[in-house]
């Protein structure tokens, strides 16, 4: 009993002497750099819709429909040759027992009328469909889907080319699912718009060439307890339904464009949600100068989006580093009664990570990223973690444009 009473008073001594912290939820908008940036002096883009390779996709598409017309029209006009050839010769026949049966007075035995021989098979001409063509693209369906942030629509500057590859690969597969009375016919379309986006810039050559939705989309239709269902709705729905299709992937391929130019060349707004700790008053310790910093902060991170080289924020973040570089003159992570003890000091080795990364000091960022992976508070660990990934990244943009 003894053993358990004063394993209960280390564990409440443990508790009395551990700092209530507080995680600080923030979200924040930031201009996010180009991993392939424009010359700088360039403020103008065009955009031009390539037509081209989707028009010879058309071209080889409606060459192949004539070909299988070609084809019967042929093997047609064949037959119908072979027809007058045997009609031809069976008339000839006719004429001459026709003749036979004229000339004879009583004959013994009376001519007989010849048969007629049969036609060669005739061909079928079964159901030859007009192919899915690409219905014709325009700059003009690109409003509102594209634009590359941070710059403006006119001649002179980057050359933002669309190559239109064309509606493809559309195709309607059936699976059979269950027996009997639970048996399923899942019918599935599939098809794909690839766009080529190129984006050339004077003096510099092209920074940019990348396809986009070059990958089979595929989407259910309906299922039926049978397979004749979906045949009538084919005959009612065919040309409409691969209409929309394509509508709607022309759509979604520009917009997959605009994803990709804007994460490459562009300068759009991005959302970083994140975590700034602070402490609470805590066994006549005072945290004020903790949750100073931190406004300082939270106030320089709402200014990020402000401008690209975040003059404004980087000026109210390095108030709050400034705080929390003083804090830590005074860690002892060895005495857990000390204001800036063990957790203390973790929590401000995340702080000041996170803070450096967004006024570019990517090196004193990685230091304390690396200090609060090793601090041993496996929350501040996996914190920076976390926020491994999102430095690297910010690093690479930033020296991509420095």
């Amino acid at each position: 009993m003894k053993i358990v009473l004063l394993s209960v008073a280390i564990l409440i001594a443990g508790v009395t002497f551990g700092q209530n912290v507080q995680d600080q939820k923030v979200s924040f908008s930031y201009i996010q750099l180009p991993s392939n940036p424009i010359k700088k002096g360039i403020s103008n883009y065009n955009l031009v819709i390539d037509v081209a390779p989707y028009t010879k996709y058309n071209e080889d598409s409606m060459s192949v429909y004539q070909n299988k017309l070609s084809t019967f029209e042929v093997e047609f006009e064949a037959w119908l040759e072979d027809k007058k050839r045997v009609d031809k010769l069976y008339l000839m026949e006719l004429a001459k027992w026709e003749r036979a049966v004229n000339t004879t007075v009583s004959p013994a035995v009376a001519p007989v009328m010849p048969i007629k021989p049969p036609y060669s098979k005739q061909p079928i001409k079964g159901e030859i469909k007009l192919p899915l063509l690409t219905e014709e693209v325009t700059e003009a369906q690109t409003n509102g889907l594209i634009d590359l942030e941070g710059y403006s629509k006119g001649e002179g500057g980057a050359v933002v080319t669309l190559e239109i590859l064309g509606f493809q690969n559309a195709s309607i597969t059936v699976k059979k699912t269950g027996t009997g009375a639970a048996t399923k016919y899942t019918y599935t379309s599939s098809c794909k718009m690839p766009i080529n986006v190129i984006i050339e810039v004077p003096g510099e050559g092209i920074i940019l060439s990348e396809t986009v939705n070059d990958n089979l989309q595929t989407s259910v239709i309906k299922s039926y307890d049978n397979q004749y269902e979906h045949k009538v709705w084919l005959i009612d729905n065919y040309d409409t339904f691969w209409a929309q299709k394509q509508k709607s992937m022309l759509t979604a391929s520009f917009k997959a464009v605009n994803a990709l130019i804007n994460d490459k060349c562009g300068y759009p707004k991005r959302t970083r949600s994140t975590e700034i700790y602070t402490v609470k008053k805590h066994k006549g310790h005072d945290y004020t100068d903790l949750i100073d910093a931190y406004t300082n902060v939270k106030s320089g991170y709402d200014l990020l989006f402000k401008d690209v080289e975040r003059k404004s924020a980087i000026a109210k973040i390095e108030n709050g580093i400034e705080i929390w570089e003083d804090a830590l003159e005074e860690t002892n992570p060895f005495d857990n009664k000390d204001r800036v003890n063990k957790k203390v000091t973790a929590l401000l080795y995340a702080n000041l990570a996170e803070a450096y990364m967004w006024i570019n000091d990517f090196d004193s960022a990685d230091n304390y990223l690396q200090k609060a992976k090793i601090a041993g508070v496996s929350k501040y660990k996996t914190f920076a973690k976390r926020l491994q990934s999102v430095l690297n990244g910010l690093k690479a943009r930033y020296e991509a444009n420095n």
